[in-house]
């Protein structure tokens, strides 16, 4: 299995965003927007953290027919 290649960018209006990309190149993930390069890689961090866990998957259809998936993060629970 090959490695996880994320990319960290900046996005037009200069916050950090990442995509994550499949062997050939392609993009299959995006994220959203991070004020900080530190919370950018946090996040990158986060969905490898994550990414294995089903339950953490909303699984939705768009409104032009294509399915979509956003993945969340753990919740911390309170003490």
């Amino acid at each position: 299995m090959a490695k996880d290649k994320y990319e960290l960018y900046k996005d037009k209006s200069a916050k950090f965003c990442f995509r994550l990309k499949a062997n050939n190149g392609e993009n299959i993930g995006a994220s959203d927007s991070y004020k900080s390069r530190v919370s950018g890689e946090n996040g990158i961090e986060s969905v490898k953290k994550n990414a294995f866990e089903p339950s953490r998957f909303d699984l939705f259809e768009d409104n032009g027919g294509k399915w979509r998936f956003n993945l969340k993060a753990a919740t911390i629970k309170p003490f």
